[in-house]
């Protein structure tokens, strides 16, 4: 399940990064953004350094990041994001969901394995 799970997201991102942004002419560039107007942006990239780049058309790809619940600490053992729920080494015997978006609500799912069924409770946490 692990090996068909990495092969799914590095077939995903690899084919865009790899084949959709060398087959079209796009400018890929990873860090942290802002916008200096509407056709200019500031980029700090993540292998350091700092670029500014025109452009007509932008596309802005955010990705996520895990916010923990106040007194919760997540170890990726017992308290899992939902990153490191993908990278379990087995199913749990139960687990709990616990989340503000869609990411941990997928857990309670049909899953293509019907032997990794895993009993669960959904908590949804209110702003």
């Amino acid at each position: 399940m692990l090996a068909n799970k990495d092969a799914a997201v590095n077939g995903l991102t690899g084919g865009v990064e790899k084949y959709l942004f060398t087959k079209y002419p796009v400018a890929y560039k990873k860090g942290f953004a802002s916008f200096n107007s509407a056709s200019e942006i500031a980029i700090k990239l993540n292998d350091g350094g700092e670029e500014t780049v025109k452009a007509k058309n932008v596309i802005i790809a955010t990705g996520s990041e895990v916010t923990p619940f106040p007194g919760m600490e997540i170890d990726e053992k017992v308290i899992v994001s939902s990153t490191g729920a993908l990278d379990l080494q087995e199913v749990p015997k139960k687990v709990r969901p616990c989340s503000q978006s869609s990411s941990g609500r997928a857990l309670l799912l049909p899953r293509p394995f019907p032997d990794a069924a895993t009993p669960s409770t959904f908590s949804r946490a209110r702003r």
